[in-house]
């Protein structure tokens, strides 16, 4: 079914509460980071992301 002269009124979203910065990631690889002879801000630097959130564990899409 194909719809024409339609258009969204509103829409509206909510955040994850919780937010892992890619530094804070580089943190917890620091062992891994060294064993390889890699640099920090690799994650970053080929992701492009600075951040990024998650749902506390157990959470169900319907209760966000």
């Amino acid at each position: 079914m194909h719809y024409t002269n339609v258009c969204l009124n509103s829409f509206g979203y909510e955040l994850p509460p919780n937010e892992v910065s890619s530094a804070e990631l580089e943190e917890r690889l620091a062992p891994v980071y060294r064993r390889l002879k890699l640099p920090a801000g690799r994650v970053e630097l080929m992701s492009g992301i600075r951040t990024r959130r998650f749902w506390n564990s157990g959470m169900r899409p319907s209760e966000a």
